[in-house]
């Protein structure tokens, strides 16, 4: 059974287990996708509101427009669930080959290799997708819900502390990469996307405080 689709007592107990996976990956991911829930349903609390109909229809149509996008992004977080662990199998598999004469070293080495991109590029894409549903939230904050509020700063929090475990787990992996270059690029998304979260986020904070005094 894949781990998201496991309940939620099912999956803790995964977690709190003496195995490896799945780990602070899958538990990025997962919080990222219940922020970018969060602010689904506030979006879904909203739509039908007087208040939301009596604006202009442009601003309805780019929140609408804006919640799909939101809902598009939490599924496909979902599956980075199940993918962050499939990818650290790759690894843990390729660790166990045999390393014995030089043609098993070198195919022992690729497999390493090409397992660690994998588990690099997973997390990455948790912090992109992370990003963009902060972006979002940043947006719907201005016309959600007024009484679920609070939701929005859970839901950014959420996806805060997502994108920082996501980002961690690429910084754990960069080192066993074989190209500058490429270290390189990560390196310097992660610390834009880490600089730019913490504004949203405190920005996004700031607006919740201000609707619920």
């Amino acid at each position: 059974m894949k781990l998201i689709d496991q309940t939620v007592t099912e999956f803790i107990g995964l977690v709190d287990s003496k195995e490896a996976v799945p780990g602070g990956g899958s538990v990025a991911a997962l919080s990222s996708a219940l922020g970018a829930a969060l602010g689904g349903m506030v979006a879904k609390l909203t739509l039908t509101k007087k208040k939301f109909l009596a604006l202009d229809e442009s601003i309805q149509s780019e929140f609408q427009k804006r919640a799909e996008t939101l809902e598009k992004i939490k599924t496909e977080l979902e599956t980075m669930v199940d993918k962050d662990t499939d990818a650290y199998r790759l690894i843990m598999e390729a660790y166990k080959m045999p390393k014995v004469t030089e043609g098993e070293i070198k195919i022992r080495n690729e497999k390493i290799l090409e397992g660690t991109k994998v588990a690099i590029k997973i997390p990455f894409q948790v912090a992109m997708l992370s990003i963009e549903a902060l972006e979002i939230i940043d947006y719907l904050v201005l016309y959600g819900n007024q009484s679920a509020a609070s939701d929005l700063g859970v839901a950014a929090l959420t996806l805060s502390t997502g994108l920082e475990g996501a980002i961690l787990n690429v910084k754990t992996n960069l080192s066993m990469l074989d190209l500058d270059v490429t270290k390189q690029f990560y390196a310097n998304n992660i610390a834009d996307m880490l600089t730019k979260a913490d504004k949203l986020k405190t920005r996004i904070l700031i607006q919740v405080e201000q609707k619920i005094k």
